[in-house]
């Protein structure tokens, strides 16, 4: 889904009259977002611990819990 999210936008700004792809340096759609997942390989900072899923987890909870 977000890969073809990254197409789009680079299809939209390759068609700007303005706007040179080329110039900045974007030759492909992985040039102008790089996800994490995409990475070639993974460090141990990486990874999340224990704690820091806890920690994510409290904060999905509060912002269900607030609508927000």
């Amino acid at each position: 889904m977000w890969s073809a999210f990254r197409w789009h936008a680079y299809r939209v700004m390759g068609a700007m009259p303005y706007v040179d792809l080329q110039k900045g340096g974007i030759h492909k759609p992985t040039d102008l977002i790089k996800f994490p997942w995409e990475k070639e390989q993974v460090s141990e900072a990486d990874i999340p611990t224990e704690e820091d899923e806890r920690e994510m987890l409290a904060i999905l909870k509060e912002m269900n819990s607030t609508g927000g």
